[in-house]
């Protein structure tokens, strides 16, 4: 690798088991949301709101789009869209139900910590790496 190549991070946090136990769970649960309860279906705006915090999970580089590839980390794209969520939390004020405003709040919260984790992570890798930039230029600070 030449030194005016990006890096490729790669890591590995063990989020394969639970990826494996997720999908275990799935296998018990109904297959279809028709036979759900309506109380329990994803209104559209969850399902919105699902959409982006998953496209965020990918960003974060949690989780690749298939089984075995490398997982690519984008923190430009994650910041994106974790305040695309802040946004859509902030127009959508008074006009979401509990359940809706309950999975907003966590998705928003639980992304924001993964990201400043996550953050810290490839700074770190990027001190390590000997006549790196302390302060390379896709990490928003």
């Amino acid at each position: 690798m030449s030194d005016d190549q990006d890096p490729i991070i790669h890591i590995d946090e063990g989020w394969k088991a639970q990826v494996e136990k997720e999908r275990e769970q799935e296998t018990t649960e109904p297959e279809s949301e028709e036979e759900l309860p309506p109380e329990q279906q994803l209104s559209p705006f969850e399902y919105h709101v699902s959409g982006l915090a998953a496209q965020t999970v990918m960003a974060l580089g949690l989780m690749s789009e298939q089984e075995g590839q490398e997982v690519m980390v984008d923190l430009d794209m994650a910041r994106s869209l974790i305040d695309t969520l802040i946004m859509l939390k902030d127009m959508t004020e008074g006009n979401r139900s509990e359940s809706e405003s309950a999975n907003l709040d966590e998705a928003v919260t639980e992304l924001e910590r993964v990201f400043g984790v996550r953050m810290e992570q490839v700074r770190e890798m990027q001190m390590n790496k000997p006549n790196s930039d302390p302060n390379p230029p896709f990490i928003n600070q």
